[in-house]
């Protein structure tokens, strides 16, 4: 039979016509690089699903060099090669040659065989199994790593007292001291409020109310073992707020006496 867009093409009858399914199965164990494995996989995603117009499924791939190469995102002589070494190990056959000059493409017909395999060094499901727990084994030893080296880096800069406290922040945030709540209660201080000052807001505090929590006033309200303050302008002096790109929080201004400025 010869197709009216192409002129049909001998095919060989020892490779094994593989339906999208199973040749995907073998091309993702396949052990052939990146580059190519995604190159095989697009190619393939051109193939019939089901028997259409009296082809199979795995075959009627119409996907030329250029189309590959723009759905690869490369050059037209890189998707070239990558197409060519398809055809030489064994992944795909032509089935119908296309016609440059009416820019018709070629057709291919995914296929398998047994030597196909073995030049690709294919591992069998078991092998693929064992990969798959080595990769996973390796990323628990670089992940404990990891745990491990910022546990040490938080001892070092004081946020934990030490290893033990890492597994219970409960513990480390219970040794740290804690920023005391101004008392609205203190007429000193309840003296200086204003209307200007919204509800909830702490009121200004008293040079004696200053004095007593100075310690308090110098740590971070959101991480009480580093320090506190404004080290430059809208830059805090603390070191985990810098590196987590924190400003210094604004703080409200109070203007004595009533709206009307009295």
């Amino acid at each position: 039979m010869t197709s009216p867009r192409s002129t049909q093409i001998d095919c060989n009858e020892s490779v094994y016509g593989a339906t999208p399914l199973e040749w995907v199965k073998l091309v993702r164990r396949a052990r052939i690089g990146q580059a190519r494995k995604l190159a095989a996989l697009i190619f393939a995603s051109y193939a019939d699903v089901s028997e259409h117009n009296g082809r199979k499924p795995g075959e009627g791939i119409h996907c030329g060099i250029a189309r590959l190469a723009t759905d690869l995102e490369c050059s037209y002589a890189t998707a070239q090669r990558h197409l060519r070494w398809l055809r030489d190990v064994g992944l795909i056959e032509r089935t119908y040659e296309g016609s440059p000059r009416r820019g018709l493409s070629d057709e291919y017909r995914l296929i398998v065989s047994a030597e196909t395999v073995d030049r690709l060094g294919i591992p069998d499901p078991e092998e693929y199994k064992q990969l798959v727990g080595a990769v996973a084994r390796s990323n628990r030893i670089k992940s404990s790593r990891v745990r491990s080296d910022l546990t040490k880096a938080e001892v070092r800069t004081g946020v934990l007292t030490s290893p033990a406290d890492a597994s219970d922040l409960t513990q480390v945030r219970s040794h740290q001291p804690e920023t005391p709540t101004l008392s609205l209660t203190n007429p000193e201080v309840a003296e200086h409020r204003t209307d200007l000052t919204p509800p909830g807001a702490p009121a200004p505090s008293t040079a004696q109310d200053q004095k007593s929590r100075g310690t308090a006033r110098d740590r971070c309200p959101d991480h009480p073992a580093m320090p506190g303050g404004v080290r430059a302008p809208g830059e805090p002096a603390c070191p985990v707020c810098r590196a987590l790109d924190r400003r210094a929080r604004p703080r409200l201004t109070v203007i004595p006496g009533g709206q009307d400025g009295s």
